[in-house]
């Protein structure tokens, strides 16, 4: 893959213009040179990132080039005319459409549930909420091997990769999340002021990004095998299958926590979270520590007496 020298920072859409700003305040004036990777048109164009500095995109410009180039094409179902990846196409005429599609039992009772649930409380009616049913959930580890190439930004090893809210990638199975892994660089940087909000799962998809070993890698239990990722339908590439592959961070962080803090294993696993994990790989700015940077002017008190008349 071919390397440039370049930054890619990836952004929420209201702060492009703000990180194209902050280059050119901080650095001399015409040594920065800014790309701004977004819009409708950046397809059309061919781009040599090794003429720049740094490279602004969006999150919604990364998925939407990852959805576009790198995840194999939906394909129409013959008979509902829907459109599913190669994979949930095989799932979907097995179980649910076609004349020789057969439900288990146990799916057939989950769907009338689920249409007693609607029925009565009267969800999923609106326009452009998802639908709940199990056939139509994407599950993107298992979306086929074909691609259609890659996209600019996929297709070359960046020198830096900053993420700016990198909560936004917290949902590991997510497309975003999916685009921001597939990014191939030397260096990688997150910032976000929530790194963990709901569960101690979302912090696992920034370490995944960042690629610390070894809590966002695989270990099998067979033999010295260590890789990011595992598919539960293949085989490693070291013959084993992957139901013998375990994730250091559910086995030591995420699943002893779920037992809670009355138990032994949930009370090592938060000391083993605090003390080493999150201390060996957070810089943390608090307003303390910055307060020379955020220093205000001196407050000035004037005070007036004022008689009232009647």
């Amino acid at each position: 893959m071919r390397r440039v020298g370049c930054t890619l920072v990836i952004c929420p859409v209201v702060a492009v213009i703000q990180w194209a700003q902050e280059i050119e305040r901080h650095t001399a004036k015409g040594s920065a040179r800014v790309l701004l990777y977004h819009g409708a048109r950046r397809g059309s164009q061919k781009y040599d990132f090794d003429t720049f500095d740094f490279v602004v995109t969006t999150y919604s410009t990364i998925e939407a080039d990852y959805r576009k180039h790198i995840m194999p094409p939906k394909i129409r179902c013959d008979y509902c005319n829907k459109q599913f990846y190669p994979e949930k196409l095989k799932i979907h005429l097995r179980y649910y459409c076609g004349p020789d599609a057969l439900r288990t039992e146990k799916q057939a009772k989950q769907t009338s549930k689920k249409w007693a649930d609607t029925k009565v409380k009267g969800k999923g009616k609106g326009k452009g909420k998802r639908k709940s049913g199990s056939e139509e959930e994407e599950d993107f580890e298992e979306l086929g091997t074909k691609s259609r190439g890659k996209s600019p930004l996929h297709s070359v090893r960046w020198e830096r990769i900053i993420l700016d809210e990198a909560h936004f990638i917290k949902d590991r199975r997510c497309n975003t999340a999916r685009a921001v892994f597939a990014l191939e660089s030397e260096y990688k940087w997150a910032l976000s002021g929530t790194p963990l909000q709901n569960r101690v799962g979302e912090l696992y998809s920034l370490i995944r990004f960042l690629q610390i070993f070894p809590y966002s890698n695989y270990f099998c239990k067979d033999c010295d095998c260590q890789i990011l990722d595992t598919n539960m339908k293949k085989k490693c590439d070291c013959g084993h299958s992957s139901v013998r592959h375990f994730c250091w961070w559910n086995k030591y962080i995420a699943t002893p926590i779920l037992y809670g803090s009355a138990s032994f294993e949930g009370r090592r696993a938060m000391t083993l979270l605090k003390e080493k994990v999150l201390k060996g790989i957070v810089l943390r700015r608090t307003k303390i520590g910055r307060a020379a940077d955020l220093a205000l002017p001196p407050k000035t008190v004037s005070q007036h007496n004022t008689l009232y008349t009647q």
